[in-house]
């Protein structure tokens, strides 16, 4: 399981959109569900800046309303793989 269960208390680290206040940022029980984002890149034909790059993810996720800019966001995971495999 990569989510915690339902009752785990997790604080709000954040709002979708870094400018909004967060109302409660105290821990409290889930329910959570989980998104998974994986992004290419080619130093030639499709150079990522990996000092925006989850800022740039959590902006299209809103853009594509996979999210709302007052989602709570409770923990943020990242890994860069040199060369890696598409996650099927």
């Amino acid at each position: 399981k990569n989510c915690p269960g339902k009752d785990t208390p997790l604080p709000t680290q954040r709002l979708g959109d870094p400018s909004l206040p967060v109302p409660d940022a105290s821990a409290r029980a889930g329910p959570y569900w989980s998104l998974m984002f994986e992004v290419s890149e080619n130093k030639t034909y499709k150079p990522v800046n990996l000092d925006t790059i989850v800022e740039e993810t959590i902006q299209g996720a809103i853009n594509t309303k996979m999210i709302q800019s007052t989602d709570e966001i409770v923990s943020i995971y990242y890994r860069r793989l040199e060369h890696g495999y598409p996650t099927p």
